[in-house]
């Protein structure tokens, strides 16, 4: 598994940040074309982005409003 908790492919490299208890992770990725490119994901910030038009169900179950 990755920094982040995904499986690392050999084309991708990550690395983990802490930042006031927020999880960021950074990607770097190697494209075909041969270009890197690196980005950022913020996990808090995209999980209270799914969780926005959610309701929340109980035992991992979740229901669209």
């Amino acid at each position: 598994m990755g920094a982040c908790g995904y499986g690392k492919r050999t084309n991708e490299s990550s690395k983990v940040y802490l930042f006031k208890e927020i999880m960021i992770c950074m990607y770097k990725m190697l494209l075909r074309s041969g270009r890197i490119i690196n980005f950022f994901i913020d996990f808090d910030k995209a999980s209270k982005a799914w969780r926005k038009n959610k309701i929340y169900l109980g035992e991992g179950q979740f229901q669209y409003k």
